[in-house]
């Protein structure tokens, strides 16, 4: 609990501290200065005069030729999976990517598009000397609305002042009325009114202090500080005017260097720019473009995996005897026959007297069927394929014509 009661205390001394800090002390030049200085508004329009100044440039004209250069990258990563029909043979090829640079160049120069280039040129210059303009007419604005505040301020407190001394007044008059009214000099009529001329003045007190408190905020916002209710202290007290004023003197430095007639007069210089530019469209354009536009282009190709699928061996039986042969193979369980060095030896011999496609029996005395696609020693192959093997329908004996 004693704890608690010191942390209470030492806060309520850090705000007490805080709240007898001195306020400062302003005068007219002093708000000015800091007006300047820290109003965002007037950060705002000389930020878009640096920009109108930048961009009043031979190249954004359009004098200067242009450069552009291009540059591109592509690359792509397939799955593929190829069968062929002859063998039934699948092959797979997974992550085959593809890889595209390529690079380019463009070099473009307006020699004359009628008038169009310098006419741009005079408008940005023209906007160059209209942001200028701006930021003299935002200036001036703020120097008028700090200097109207601060002697509104001043003025403000001026008639608090006033209504601060008829408070005291009515407050006397009230006491008076109402000690005579007890004596019985004054009647009970007297006593409302002095009431009500009491109460009048203190609202009309109370009201000027809230006008007092905001014209302050006003003035703190135009001088952008940090805390809107700063309390702060107005050293002058009287608002002197200068009667050395000259009606003439003051109109013609009025038609004279005056921002908004400036501004009005730039406005219709940018009109008549921009009426040159439309006319422009009426003459030739000249524009140089070189013949050929250098581009370069850089391919890359790879296979980040390849499997490769091979067909099992298939195994062939007589439909006699029933026994099982392989592809390739002249006896039952043998190994694959050596090629041998005829191509056409290996082949069975027609009869004689017999009838192109009568089929032959094999080593199995077998009966004969019906075979297609037998193969005869100096028969002609015509379109057969000699990467695919033939076999008998007969007697299912297998025939590679690879090398033939």
């Amino acid at each position: 609990m004693k704890r608690i009661v010191l942390i209470f205390i030492a806060t309520a001394c850090t705000a007490l501290d805080l709240y007898a800090q001195p306020a400062p002390t302003y005068t007219l030049k002093s708000c000015l200065e800091q007006g300047l200085l820290n109003n965002y508004s007037l950060r705002i329009v000389r930020n878009e005069e640096q920009v109108s100044k930048n961009n009043a440039t031979l190249g954004n004209a359009g004098y200067l030729p242009t450069l552009d250069l291009s540059a591109g990258y592509k690359g792509t990563i397939d799955n593929t999976e190829t069968k062929a029909r002859a063998t039934g043979e699948t092959t797979k090829d997974n992550g085959v990517f593809d890889q595209t640079l390529d690079a380019g160049i463009n070099l473009n120069w307006t020699i004359f598009d009628g008038f169009n280039i310098t006419a741009n040129y005079q408008r940005l210059k023209e906007l160059e000397r209209q942001g200028e303009t701006n930021t003299r007419i935002a200036i001036e604005d703020l120097i008028a609305n700090i200097a109207a505040e601060y002697y509104n301020y001043v003025q403000q407190k001026i008639r608090l002042k006033n209504f601060r001394y008829a408070v005291s007044l009515s407050k006397e008059r009230l006491r008076i009325v109402e000690e005579r009214y007890h004596i019985g000099n004054f009647s009970r009529l007297d006593y409302q009114q002095a009431k009500v001329d009491f109460n009048a003045d203190s609202a009309q007190y109370m009201k000027q202090q809230e006008l007092l408190h905001t014209s302050r905020i006003q003035l703190n916002e135009l001088m952008a500080n940090k805390d809107v209710d700063q309390p702060f202290i107005i050293q002058d007290s009287l608002i002197n005017v200068t009667a050395s004023l000259n009606f003439e003197e003051l109109w013609n430095a009025t038609l004279t260097i005056n921002a908004s007639l400036l501004r009005a007069e730039q406005n219709n210089t940018l009109a008549r720019l921009d009426y040159k530019k439309v006319c422009s469209r009426d003459y030739p354009y000249v524009k140089m473009k070189p013949p050929q536009q250098p581009r370069s282009e850089l391919r890359r190709h790879g296979r980040l995996q390849s499997v490769r699928r091979q067909p099992a061996p298939r195994t062939q039986e007589c439909p006699h005897c029933r026994a099982e042969r392989s592809p390739g193979t002249g006896a039952t369980g043998a190994s694959p026959a050596r090629r041998p060095q005829q191509p056409m030896a290996g082949l069975p011999k027609q009869p004689a007297n017999a009838e192109p496609g009568t089929p032959e029996p094999c080593g199995c005395q077998g009966e004969p069927r019906d075979c297609h696609g037998t193969i005869y020693a100096g028969q002609p192959l015509g379109n057969r394929d000699a990467r695919s093997p033939k076999e008998s329908a007969g007697c299912r004996r297998t025939y590679s014509l690879r090398g033939i």
